[in-house]
């Protein structure tokens, strides 16, 4: 089987999993999945029948401003985190799962920006849509550190204030804000090659 055929095998495997956690009411696995088949193949024609049927709206366009936001510190659960705390700020904000495989994919390479970026003026947020704050932890001391902000949401994963604001309905989501909070990437602009280049388009890199 040649790779577009293995692809296409993948895509409605994503396809027939989205349906049958939609049917046992599972909603945030049912996501998680749909997450995977947005990331990975994009352009599927089966991205917009689930969209149609399920009435998913994973658009944030009409979003101008990010909305506020508070999460759960993973480095120390007894206190909170909001964007009052970044003011002033660029800061991306990364929704991921440890079963988000596009996720883990891009996981390097924010590790690279946050060492050539990070100033006083840019910062990381990572939303963890983990089912528990443990899984988090287990993750950055076993694969990936993520040295920057690190939060969890305040109730059910998808469920939660943070995650409806953002209209987070599948994973990976990112959004650039900038100092004033507006919302001014997201997603497809901060994938990939991309990244670099939107975030050379609104900070200086630290480095330089």
């Amino acid at each position: 089987i040649n790779e577009s055929g293995y692809n296409d095998i993948k895509a409605e495997i994503y396809f027939s999993l989205v349906q049958a956690y939609f049917k046992l009411k599972n909603t945030d696995a049912a996501m998680n999945y749909y997450g995977r088949l947005k990331s990975e193949f994009p352009d599927a024609a089966v991205v917009s029948r689930l969209k149609s049927f399920y009435n998913i709206n994973d658009e944030l366009e009409t979003i101008k401003r990010a909305p506020d936001f508070d999460g759960i510190l993973v480095d120390n659960p007894t206190k909170k985190f909001s964007n009052k705390d970044l003011k002033g700020k660029y800061y991306l904000l990364d929704f991921w799962s440890v079963g988000c495989a596009g996720c883990i994919v891009k996981m390097p390479q924010l590790h690279e920006v946050y060492e050539k970026y990070k100033s006083d003026r840019f910062e990381i947020v990572s939303v963890a849509l983990n089912p528990s704050i443990q899984i988090t932890r287990d993750f950055r001391s076993k694969r990936y550190p993520l040295p920057w902000i690190n939060i969890h949401p305040v109730g059910d994963i998808f469920s939660s204030q943070i995650a409806k604001d953002f209209k987070v309905n599948y994973l990976p989501r990112t959004f650039l804000v900038d100092p004033t909070g507006n919302i001014v990437a997201s997603d497809g602009e901060l994938r990939s090659d991309q990244l670099e280049k939107t975030l050379n388009r609104y900070i200086k890199s630290s480095k330089n």
